[in-house]
């Protein structure tokens, strides 16, 4: 008996691009399928609504209204307070409210890596202030929160941008891009594996090229239902993924002519596609037609990785993957163990937000019941006229005097499950009464508090060491898009030096050194307004903060470079100059260097056998030392590190009783540093300038020099 196999003999990622839309499709609707089965997309429909204070959907008929009636008689009032989305703001803040500190690190030290990671500093700050980078990063954490995870798509369009032009005006011609290179067709017997050494191409045609363009990093953030990867797997883990984007058909159809009726043609099935908002019309924009981009990485199976760009039925673009890695990034506050889903803290808010809304309802409901005023009277005597006069109170008749009922006697045990309901959702989310503006009972000192922000921080640390490490991976992607495609001279505006703009231009080469991003992290208090406020006195109180602009500078953004804006620039001058005595260079010492901390740092040139060895470096490095030592003594030098603070290293010399120079060569008295110099005469007390012979009456006691310690 025969047996029929129908699996194919290729990887389908290796397919023609024809065979390989096929399996696409077949990929995005399962794992629409999976989705639309799981607990995880019921619960974060849960989590939508709720963050938009859609607590009661479907009940009743005032729909006008956020309070609802519900029951059988309609008499049960239905209304929730939205501690929920009050909750995960607050956790929003501490991972996003200030802007991420994102610096260039380059491969090397020396000064030419160090300026090229500068440069990469610059254009990052560019792209956080200029071109969206932060708006995006910010996006991306709120999707984290709501939907247990959030993305951040990072492209190169060479088609965006400003036009690359010559000075007279004209379109020049640009190097082939990468993403638009003609591609060659799969080896049906090698499976995409190299032949003869070499990467087999996996493409079939040439894609026109329309007007050249310098290209620019495009960023976008689909959302949990627009990336599709194998999720049974951690994310970390995945090979390969493919998001949707939409796009405007003609813009699409002018950039792939060939293509143009099928894609002005194209229309998406609405009735299967996985939707947040299964209960509100949806608007149908029909110039808008969904984009998909299909991306593998690199692999023995895919030695050049893929990229396929491509709709229903339709491929667009087919190339090797262009850029190091799949450029989708991803964060979340946790996972959700044993799938590749995300996890939100938000889960853990949904029942104790339905118990609060249940509690405020049965107030609510007990007050609207009772609330108007109730009159009894003993049985016989219910009568009651009612006299109202046109102007003035109403004047109740009856053969009794009825009385009030008291309905709404007070029940402090409601109010009570409340309050321990809302300090359960402040535990759980790790966001403390004092974070919200209501600090517990007694706590009033501000470095408390601080500690209390602090805590609060530190409870959501994981969500904010995934938001700093979601701006690392895209901003170390834009530099490194840059070094590989940014082929033209373009000019951003970078912050200098004091936060001075200007203009700065730069190509791929200028890049070269320049590793990856990093963010700089700070203690979690400085992420607090009570923090801030607390560290800026603190800084007060020792003298680092000189005036009022360094204050306001870090109670606003914590930032504390304009305190030790010069120590940094002092360590920079230090290691260039280490750099120039290793290559054997003479450097000249200039009165404003901090002459301790040169000479401290100067040594460590000499920490090697072979440099000691070498007469030259070794020569050098003692003279430059010893240079620091001799403009140390001298007064002009000592006025200007007292000045600029400077730790004043001649008192060393003194201790060791070597007289340090006065103004005018001669020693100085150590009693009063700050009395004026005093003209010596040879080791016999000061002179008398209307008598030289004679000492002078009104002269300080002269207080003699230490003797020398024995050789």
């Amino acid at each position: 008996m025969s047996m029929t196999n129908d699996r194919s003999d290729l990887y389908w990622a290796i397919e023609e691009p024809d065979k390989l839309v096929e399996s696409l499709k077949d990929h995005w609707e399962n794992h629409g399928k999976y989705l639309r089965g799981s607990l995880y997309y019921r619960r974060i429909l849960r989590n939508l609504a709720y963050y938009h204070d859609m607590f009661f959907d479907k009940v009743g008929e005032a729909i006008n209204m956020e309070i609802k009636m519900s029951g059988e008689e309609g008499n049960q009032v239905l209304a929730g307070i939205g501690h929920f989305r009050s909750l995960l703001d607050h956790i929003f803040q501490f991972a996003a409210g200030d802007r991420l500190a994102l610096k260039g690190r380059a491969v090397n030290t020396d000064v030419k890596s160090m300026q090229q990671a500068r440069l990469g500093t610059g254009i990052i700050d560019y792209y956080q202030r200029e071109r969206g980078l932060e708006e995006v990063l910010r996006t991306a954490a709120v999707h984290a929160l709501v939907f247990a995870q959030g993305f951040v798509m990072h492209t190169w369009d060479p088609d965006t941008g400003d036009p690359a032009e010559q000075e007279q005006g004209g379109i020049i011609d640009q190097a082939p891009d990468p993403m638009m290179a003609p591609m060659g067709q799969v080896d049906p017997m090698g499976g995409g594996l190299p032949v003869d050494g070499n990467p087999v191409p996996m493409m079939a045609e040439a894609i026109p090229q329309g007007p050249k363009f310098k290209g620019d990093v495009v960023l976008r953030n689909p959302t949990a239902l627009d990336v599709a990867w194998n999720c049974s797997r951690p994310w970390k883990e995945k090979k390969w993924a493919i998001v949707r984007t939409y796009e405007n058909r003609w813009d699409l159809a002018a950039m792939f002519p060939e293509k143009e009726e099928e894609i002005l043609t194209y229309e998406e099935e609405k009735q299967s596609a996985l939707s947040f908002y299964t209960g509100i019309p949806e608007y149908l924009d029909e110039d808008q037609v969904p984009v998909f981009h299909f991306f593998h990485e690199r692999t023995p199976a895919v030695p050049t990785g893929r990229y396929c760009m491509w709709i229903p039925d339709n491929w667009l673009r087919d190339t090797e993957l262009p850029y190091k890695r799949i450029p989708v990034s991803r964060i979340s506050a946790g996972e959700w163990v044993g799938t590749g889903t995300g996890w939100t803290p938000a889960f853990s808010l949904q029942a104790p937000q339905e118990m609060h809304n249940g509690e405020i309802s049965s107030i609510i409901t007990n007050h609207a019941a009772y609330a108007s005023q109730g009159l009894w009277a003993p049985p016989g005597s219910e009568r009651i006229t009612i006299l109202t006069p046109k102007k003035g109170p109403r004047i109740y008749s009856s053969p009794v005097k009825p009385e009030p009922l008291p309905f709404l006697s007070p029940n402090p045990e409601l109010h009570k499950m409340e309050d321990r309901i809302v300090q359960h959702m402040q535990l759980i989310s790790g966001v403390s009464g004092a974070t919200r503006g209501i600090p517990e009972a007694g706590v009033t000192a501000g470095n408390a508090l601080a500690l209390l922000d602090a805590k609060s921080v530190q409870a959501n640390s994981p969500f904010v060491y995934s938001y700093q490490k979601l701006g690392e991976e895209v901003a170390t992607s834009i530099l490194q898009m840059f070094k590989q495609f940014a082929t033209m001279e373009r000019s951003v505006v970078v912050l200098g030096i004091h936060n001075l703009p200007h203009l700065e231009s730069f190509t791929s080469t200028d890049l070269e050194m320049v590793d990856r991003v990093v963010v700089e992290s700070v203690n979690p208090m400085t992420k607090t307004l009570a923090g801030k406020d607390a560290k800026a006195k603190d800084l007060i109180s020792i003298g680092a903060i000189k005036n009022v602009e360094q204050y306001n500078q870090v109670y606003e953004t914590g930032n504390l470079d304009p305190m030790f804006e010069a120590d940094r620039a002092q360590l920079n001058v230090i290691r260039q100059e280490n750099e120039a005595l290793m290559m054997g260079e003479s450097i000249e010492v200039m009165d404003v260097d901090y002459h301790s901390l040169h000479i401290r740092e100067h040594q460590g040139v000499l920490s090697t056998m072979s440099v000691r060895r070498d007469p030259k470096v070794a020569a050098n490095t003692l003279g430059h030392i010893m240079d620091h030592v001799m403009r140390s003594i001298n007064p002009g030098s000592q006025i200007l590190q007292s000045i600029m603070g400077y730790q004043d290293i001649s008192q060393f010399a003194m201790a060791l009783g070597q007289p340090a120079m006065s103004p005018v060569g001669g020693p100085t008295s150590t009693s009063n540093p700050g009395a004026p110099p005093k003209v010596q005469e040879g080791a016999g007390g000061e002179t008398n300038p209307a008598n030289p012979a004679k000492p002078n009456p009104m002269a300080p006691e002269q207080v003699p020099v230490p003797n020398q310690p024995p050789a």
